[in-house]
């Protein structure tokens, strides 16, 4: 019973296929030339536009991408001067703290010599001061021994230095 009803299905499909064995007219291969032109034209057409549309957005992009390149380089730009300037201050700045620490260093040097003369000047005047009060001394004894010699008339004894 299987073999007759795969020899019937086979039969059945034969039908519908044996029209689609024959031969085709001039006519038909016409028909189907027509087509296929028309259907080529249409894709081409197709393509065409999609060709456009892909170079429109090609456009657009490289536009896009020109600016967003500009700006990057703006920024890079913009971020070597952020990132330098303040080095450069901070070496400007340095070589100044350099000249005004050897200016210090020269004042404090000085001022540790200035410290020592005085140290010296009041060291001499402190002498000068001692001798002073000792010529003041013996400059009274002086005037003293001559007011005894002048009221006696006789010789003082001058005492031994």
């Amino acid at each position: 019973m299987f073999f007759i009803r795969s020899v019937v299905i086979v039969l059945l499909l034969s039908l519908f296929v044996s029209p689609v064995l024959g031969e085709l007219t001039t006519e038909d291969l016409q028909k189907i030339q027509a087509i296929v032109d028309k259907s080529d034209k249409n894709l081409k057409e197709h393509i065409d536009l999609k060709i456009q549309v892909v170079n429109t957005r090609l456009n657009s992009l490289d536009k896009r991408l020109d600016n967003q390149q500009t700006w990057i380089l703006a920024l890079f730009a913009f971020l070597a001067v952020v990132v330098t300037a303040p080095y450069a201050v901070i070496a400007y700045y340095g070589k100044k703290l350099g000249q005004f620490n050897t200016e210090l260093t020269t004042v404090k040097n000085q001022a540790a010599q200035y410290s020592e003369q005085s140290k010296e000047v009041v060291r001499l005047a402190q002498e000068v001061h001692a001798r002073m009060q000792e010529h003041i001394r013996m400059q009274e004894h002086i005037e003293e021994m001559l007011n005894q010699l002048s009221d006696s008339h006789t010789p003082v004894e001058t005492p031994a230095d």
